[in-house]
């Protein structure tokens, strides 16, 4: 949330008052704004990111989080010189880690965010793809195995017979 609020607060510095729509095939001011403040703030809280996502274990770090692509949907349905035209947008990113066990770590997210009220909204961020284990699914492995685990050991003493008294 602190990312797309200092960057839509960056966004209304930059932007002239006047509203001209641009050419829906070049950039508005708005998106050069959003991508230049997202960006600056994807890389500023790299290691804040990497440690939600990821098991920090020693030795492992964030080394970059490069924006990929910004896709604005506008209330105009063409892109303006506005912030408040932008309805939603969603954000396309890489983030780059190292650790013990992969040097070349990398996971891409994607981040929707829906603006309708005024207010960025972050309303559903995934991860696309990495090479690494997300918390997730180590906390998915760690139950599955306690639950075979139990399994096992119920199964086990089914089949021990209980001496008799």
């Amino acid at each position: 949330m602190v990312l797309v609020l200092t960057a839509i607060s960056l966004i209304k510095m930059i932007t002239s008052p006047p509203s001209t729509p641009s050419s829906s095939s070049t950039s508005s001011k708005v998106e050069t704004a959003l991508r230049t403040a997202l960006q600056s703030e994807l890389s500023q809280t790299k290691d804040e990111r990497f440690g939600k996502i990821h098991f920090e274990a020693w030795g492992s770090a964030a080394k970059s989080d490069i924006l990929q692509n910004v896709t604005i949907n506008w209330k105009t349905r063409q892109p303006t010189d506005r912030v408040e035209d932008v309805e939603a947008f969603t954000v396309d990113h890489t983030l780059y880690w190292k650790s013990f066990l992969t040097p070349d770590g990398y996971t891409k997210i994607n981040d929707t965010y829906d603006c309708s009220s005024g207010t960025p909204r972050l309303t559903n961020s995934r991860v696309v793809d990495t090479n690494g284990w997300i918390q997730k699914k180590v906390l998915d492995f760690a139950v599955d195995l306690t639950v075979e685990t139990i399994k096992d050991e119920l199964r086990k003493s089914a089949q021990t017979p209980t001496p008799s008294p």
